[in-house]
């Protein structure tokens, strides 16, 4: 399991640098980056769920439980990324912008792209 975590970790990682590092730089383009690193955060736990969710998945001897927990990941994480953001801007007292939901969204779609590429190789099974 470790080593299908591998890469989102090292995603994490290089995102949240990036964003310290880079901060004034971010803030000029118009994005906050706090509102950023808490979204790779979420981003990141969630990814992390939806893993393990997907893992249990593998164990499973129906081949279809697999697409469904995958299918069923991503639902959850667009839901829960929609209701996080809906949530911060009726609680914040800073004014977050279009960009910044994009830049969410965008941040959902690589960890997507990355737990979907390493998970489907993983599925071994001959009628899957």
């Amino acid at each position: 399991m470790f080593n299908k975590i591998n890469p989102i970790v090292l995603l994490f990682a290089v995102i949240s640098a990036s964003l310290l590092i880079a901060g004034k730089w971010v803030y000029n383009m118009g994005l906050d980056a706090e509102f950023l690193i808490g979204a790779n955060i979420f981003v990141f736990s969630l990814s992390l769920l939806t893993m393990y969710m997907q893992k249990k998945a593998l164990q499973h001897s129906n081949p279809n439980v697999l697409i469904r927990a995958v299918m069923g990941s991503m639902l959850l994480k667009m839901m829960a990324c929609v209701i996080a953001v809906l949530i911060y801007i009726s609680f914040s007292k800073k004014k977050i912008g279009s960009t910044d939901i994009f830049s969410f969204m965008f941040l959902y779609l690589i960890y997507l792209f990355i737990e979907v590429r390493y998970i489907m190789p993983t599925n071994k099974k001959t009628n899957a």
